[in-house]
């Protein structure tokens, strides 16, 4: 018969366990990275959605004051300083979250392949 003795069946059963664990580390390491990559570009589409609506209402703003006011601009006012600096600020951190997407595409998914 072909009974293994006890020291090389439990040998067995850790490498078997151990390439069962690698496996599992390396689906959840593809999980955590996937979600990683998720989050900054959702991230960053929601920050370019926000300049998008900066600029909009900037201009829509604008168009409204000066057809009231046609020697005045907009430009001029406290809400025009506050919305341009809502925006800088997003732009901002629109290209801190670019820069971390461009060095996690270039470094942390070649890493994972």
């Amino acid at each position: 018969t072909l009974l293994c003795s006890p020291s090389l069946c439990s040998t067995m059963v850790l490498e078997v366990g151990d390439a069962d664990m690698e496996t599992l580390k390396e689906q959840t390491k593809a999980r955590i990275l996937a979600t990683q990559g998720y989050r900054l570009k959702s991230e960053q589409r929601l920050l370019r959605d926000e300049c998008d609506i900066l600029l909009n209402l900037i201009g829509a703003e604008s168009r409204v004051y000066e057809a009231a006011r046609p020697l005045s601009l907009y430009s001029c006012t406290a809400r025009y300083e506050e919305l341009n600096a809502t925006l800088k600020e997003t732009i901002k951190k629109l290209g801190k979250v670019a820069h971390q997407l461009d060095r996690f595409e270039n470094e942390a998914l070649p890493q994972a392949t």
